[in-house]
């Protein structure tokens, strides 16, 4: 008998005015009480609904999936999320680093503003 659920699918974390959402997938499989639990390995990419995830393709680009599937390996160790700050707090910084990037890339990309047109 195998079992599988959801840890806090839909997340979000806020701090300083931004909003994170953070997407548990389903990671954790159950057996009957002769077995011990075990973790699936979430680097395992052979299921297809992994590759039709849109928010595991949004982390994928954005360079922070390891630091995800660290926080989901230890929500699944220790299924508390206060044990898991340090891991939040990175994948956050991470997220943070890239948006700030990206953003500064739009911006070089942008034509010139049309104010300096107008006057």
């Amino acid at each position: 008998m195998t079992c599988t659920f959801s840890l806090l699918s839909g997340t979000k974390v806020t701090s300083d005015g931004s909003t994170l959402l953070i997407h548990f997938r389903p990671s954790l499989k159950c057996y009957p009480l002769q077995r011990p639990c075990r973790m699936a390995s979430p680097h395992d990419r052979s299921r297809k609904d992994d590759e039709d995830d849109p928010v595991e393709q949004m982390i994928s680009r954005t360079g922070c999936a390891e630091l995800h599937y660290a926080i989901q390996e230890c929500m699944a160790e220790h299924q508390d999320w206060r044990a898991c700050q340090s891991q939040v707090q990175t994948f956050k910084d991470c997220m943070m680093n890239f948006q700030k990037a990206r953003k500064e890339q739009l911006r070089q990309h942008q034509p010139p503003s049309t104010k300096s047109a107008a006057s």
